[in-house]
């Protein structure tokens, strides 16, 4: 291999070194922005705890349906065992820090029940300012009742208030009419078409989405 080719793949390996590293960084400087609460809804971690209770409601209200996968990059949960692994990896606090994501449960208030997901990703960049992706979902037996646009209008205001966060971005499936009308509701703006963005299984295509932002600064 010549010796600036050797040089550029070093270059770049450590480039991709201090950015992770960056990110953790600026990651535990800025303020937890979660739990999120608004009037019905409360956001959360799982934690040694509420594990076992959290996946096995989170797959009977949400991950096992049909309905509720029919716009995302998975199929339906198959069995209760495949939802546990998810919220052990993805909803405790830890994973934000150690993997730029969460999965924040969404429980109802009044009955204190995980009703479905708000997947959070850290996309900040070393030279981009610092930028959080959103993805949310909930039981069909709660929909049409403004519940998710009240929690994520709640997690723009906890966004805001934690210093270093300057965008909430989103993107869905161009098809998908009702959560469009959700981002639109809350203040995003859409900003691009995305052409074949991402595969979804469940229709076995790969899905032209819109990509949406909201800017918190």
């Amino acid at each position: 291999m010549p010796l600036e080719m050797a040089n550029m793949y070093r270059l770049i390996i450590w480039r991709a070194f201090v950015q992770k590293i960056w990110i953790k960084i600026m990651s535990s400087m800025l303020n937890p922005f979660w739990p999120i609460q608004s009037h019905n809804l409360i956001a959360r971690c799982t934690n040694e705890t509420l594990l076992v209770q959290d996946s096995l409601a989170l797959f009977d209200n949400y991950c096992s349906r049909e309905e509720e996968s029919k716009f995302l990059a998975r199929l339906p949960h198959s069995d209760k065992a495949r939802t546990y692994a998810f919220v052990q990896s993805w909803a405790v606090a830890e994973s934000w820090q150690e993997n730029q994501r969460l999965a924040l449960i969404i429980e109802h208030a009044l009955t204190q029940q995980p009703i479905g997901l708000l997947v959070l990703f850290d996309k900040s960049l070393l030279d981009q300012p610092s930028k959080v992706e959103c993805h949310f979902g909930i039981s069909q037996d709660f929909s049409n009742q403004g519940l998710v646009s009240e929690l994520l209008i709640a997690l723009i205001k906890k966004l805001v208030q934690a210093t270093g966060y300057q965008s909430l971005v989103s993107y869905c499936d161009r098809q998908h009419l009702v959560s469009q009308k959700v981002l639109l509701n809350c203040g995003f703006k859409q900003t691009e078409l995305l052409p074949a963005h991402y595969f979804n299984p469940n229709q076995q295509a790969y899905i032209d989405c819109y990509g949406y932002c909201c800017h918190l600064k």
